[in-house]
């Protein structure tokens, strides 16, 4: 991949020797129903606790009052981060197209200026390996996905994602 004015582009090597993998429909809705699941049983556990917590509320002790509520805050605590969670990901999940690349160097962030407005934009490039044809290559990353990648970690990069223009 190279970088062109500020777009992040594939080079004729890359179109020719990269393999784009397809998530099968099944797949993407298999991860749906997966969350959904987490979700509602999580749901289920809130609604039990806050029940029990109101039924308990002036008859038990209060360190058992509290410790229901203690134990519902969290779980309201818990259905926010899910949320958050799947929002995060929600791209990289229902996104049909990606590069699965097992990192082999972390590059250091790229900053490159552009003179029509002093604008300056980050690239956070590592060198990758085709998993399937051990084909290297420079591929640019998410921002999200820097910040966690070691070497030898195998990676799906979204087709976008690895397009995306980073700004901070």
């Amino acid at each position: 991949m190279y970088i062109s004015d500020i777009d992040i582009k594939f080079t004729a090597e890359d179109k020719t020797n990269l393999i784009i993998h397809r998530r099968s429909r099944e797949e993407v809705k298999l991860q749906k129903q997966y969350y959904m699941k987490r979700k509602v049983l999580l749901q289920v556990f809130f609604m039990i606790l806050a029940i029990a917590t109101y039924m308990l509320m002036g008859k038990a002790s209060d360190n058992i009052w509290f410790i229901f509520m203690l134990l519902c805050v969290m779980s309201i605590f818990g259905l926010i981060v899910m949320e958050w969670w799947y929002l995060w990901n929600k791209k990289l999940l229902t996104s049909p197209n990606y590069l699965e690349i097992e990192v082999v160097e972390r590059l250091s962030i790229e900053n490159v200026t552009y003179s029509t407005d002093f604008n300056v934009a980050h690239y956070y490039p590592v060198i990758g390996k085709d998993t399937t044809t051990k084909y290297q290559s420079k591929i640019y990353l998410p921002k999200r996905d820097y910040d966690n990648v070691e070497t030898g970690t195998i990676l799906k990069v979204n087709i976008t994602d690895a397009m995306l223009l980073n700004k901070l």
